[in-house]
């Protein structure tokens, strides 16, 4: 009988408080118990137990400030509108000359910092 990931780290998580507290021998039959349940080899239950025993605080990550305001992102949709809608590989190269041009006709409307963002920008970002 196979067990699932979570009946797994059920029985090592009830396990792992007494192999911490146990003498060496009550280790042993600990450890035995749990590669028979799991199928782990010695050395993988052993890590788990240790481990498991362990509470580990999380820290969230702080969030990253955006790069693009929501103005740039806009009128990279006008772009991508003018160039008929091709991926950010072909694009991407074609912005530096699109991007001035598009500015001196008057479709695109967006500060020259914006436009140098824009002209930065790299495919994987416009794809996204």
């Amino acid at each position: 009988m196979e067990l699932t990931m979570s009946e797994r780290r059920a029985v090592t998580n009830k396990q792992a408080m007494a192999y911490k507290k146990g003498a060496r021998k009550e280790k042993f039959r600990i450890l035995d118990q749990v590669v028979e349940l799991t199928g782990w080899n010695r050395d993988h239950a052993r890590k788990v137990l240790t481990g498991s025993a362990k509470m580990r605080k999380t820290v969230p990550r702080k969030p990253r400030a955006p790069k693009y305001s929501g103005h740039v992102i806009s009128c990279l949709a006008i772009v991508l509108m003018f160039m008929r809608m091709p991926a950010g590989k072909r694009l991407a190269p074609m912005l530096s000359v699109v991007v001035p041009m598009l500015r001196k006709d008057g479709e695109l409307m967006c500060s020259d910092e914006e436009a140098a963002l824009l002209v930065a920008m790299s495919p994987a970002t416009i794809d996204r």
